[in-house]
Order: C-alpha cells, then structure tokens, then sequence
C-alpha cells in the first residue's frame, strides 16, 4: 500500500518532487540574487568609513579652532586687565601730576601759563623748568618758544620708550623721574 499512488483529486496538482541537484540549483540562484543586493556592500562600507574618518577630522579641527579661540581670548582679558591697570595708573598720574602743576606754575606770568596748559600734561614739567629758568623778556633771548619744549620733550620721550618699552614699569617709573624735576 506504500507504493500505491495516491489518487489526485480533481482540481488539484500533483506534489512536484525535486532532485537534489535541483535543490541546490535553486538555493544556489537564490543566494546569487541575495548576492547582487549587497554586491557593492564593501564599496559601501569604505565609503562610511572614509566618512566616518572625514567627520572625526573636521570633529578634531573645529576643537582646534575653539580651543584657538578660547586661547586667544584668555590673551585678549589679560591684555585688558593690563590696560585697565595702566589706564587707572594714568588717571592716578595725571590728577597727581596735574595738581603738581599748578603749584609749580603760581609764579609764572599769564603768558608762559597759556603756552604751559596748551601742552600736552607729560610736557608740562619741562617747559615749567625752562620758563622758570629764563625770565619773561629777557634781553639774551633765553626765553624757549613752545615748539621748541614740544619738540625737545617729544624726542625726550621716544628715547625713553625706545629704551623701556612703552607699557613697562621701568618706562613709567623714568617719566616720574623725568618729570619731577
């Protein structure tokens, strides 16, 4: 009864039966189909590593440039501080040196006052020490113009920024010095 056909019903197909050389013909077909889906898979995958590698670099250089900027900022508030100090300095110095001054110019007359305050206040102690070395009007001519202070005490200063350096301690300590004679 084993070997008996069995009796296909009408309306239905008989049950293909498959050699084994059919079998891996078909899986063999079917995996060459898988294949061709994913045949540019190493291609694809060189490609998101490239960049994977690009976007880790653009990653690192952006780093770079914020640190960059962060370094130069950090420059930029110590350079700030450093002008805030010598500004408030300077403010200290000029009502200092200002008031000095005056006291120094009571004995002088209108005149050499005029040309004295029109000064810049770093010149101001030297053409006071000039006009209170030579007497309004004298005959000998020694009475110095106010071109001649402004240029003397202008070479006076580029020597000494030239020696010390125009923000240093030293330069400034060599103005209190220059200009308190």
């Amino acid at each position: 009864m084993a070997d008996e056909p069995k009796a296909v019903e009408p309306g239905t197909e008989p049950e293909k039966t498959y050699t084994q050389g059919d079998i891996d013909r078909m899986i063999g077909e079917r995996i060459a189909r898988e294949r061709t889906k994913y045949a540019d898979y190493d291609e694809v995958k060189k490609q998101a590593e490239t960049l994977a590698e690009q976007l880790k670099q653009r990653e690192e250089a952006e780093l770079t440039e914020l640190e960059k900027a962060k370094k130069r900022a950090e420059e930029l508030e110590r350079d700030l501080e450093v002008h805030k100090k010598d500004t408030e300095w300077r403010k200290t110095w000029e009502t200092t040196e200002a008031e000095r001054l005056e006291k120094e110019m009571e004995d002088l007359d209108d005149a050499q006052k005029d040309i004295i305050t029109s000064l810049p206040l770093e010149k101001r102690a030297l053409a006071i020490s000039q006009f209170k070395g030579a007497t309004p009007g004298s005959p000998d001519g020694s009475k110095s113009t106010k071109q001649e202070l402004t240029e003397q005490t202008h070479d006076e200063l580029k020597e000494l920024k030239t020696k010390y350096g125009t923000f240093s301690a030293q330069y400034r300590e060599a103005l209190k010095k220059k200009f308190k004679k």
